[in-house]
């Protein structure tokens, strides 16, 4: 049976040593023993343990959730339940990015046609979600600046072309 160090585990399932070592002080992969010097030792059920980790880590899981899976005595129930629930979870994503390139897609079009943003195209892009409404944030801040300092520029110019009587 072979034994693996914490770096040649980790190298086999390309991840880092620190990620092996997290994954001991969480309780998630616990190595099999340690060596007189005190490192750990893993077997190669450990090898696979980690290999599953990497799959659910891969698959959006959360390291809560995959303990939860390795610590049960139904894993595979508690993964179904728990892969349907991420399923739906990225198809809602998914969703909400469609809405939100189809309402950059109208402005897009909007802006090109005229320099005036219509109404429903502004509705259109308050409904994609908060995302763009930060955005938009920040360009109503960006055109407040600029007129602000073109505000600055103009009174300056007066008191410089017409200078103050006191």
């Amino acid at each position: 049976m072979s034994k693996y160090t914490t770096g040649e585990l980790a190298k086999l399932c390309d991840v880092s040593v620190r990620t092996v070592q997290f994954y001991d002080t969480k309780d998630i992969l616990k190595p099999t023993e340690l060596s007189e010097g005190g490192r750990r030792l893993y077997t190669e059920a450990d090898l696979e343990k980690l290999r599953t980790i990497c799959l659910l880590k891969s698959l959006g899981l959360s390291l809560d959730s995959i303990k939860g899976i390795l610590q049960s005595e139904t894993p595979s129930k508690i993964l179904m339940l728990l892969l349907d629930e991420q399923t739906k979870h990225i198809e809602n994503e998914i969703r909400e990015k469609t809405s939100q390139i189809k309402a950059i897609g109208l402005v897009k079009e909007s802006l090109k046609n005229t320099t005036v943003i219509p109404v429903n195209s502004m509705t259109d892009i308050d409904s994609t979600g908060r995302c763009l409404r930060i955005n938009l944030r920040k360009i109503k801040y960006q055109i407040l600046y600029l007129l602000r300092q073109i505000s600055l520029r103009r009174y300056y110019l007066r008191l410089v072309i017409f200078p103050p009587r006191w």
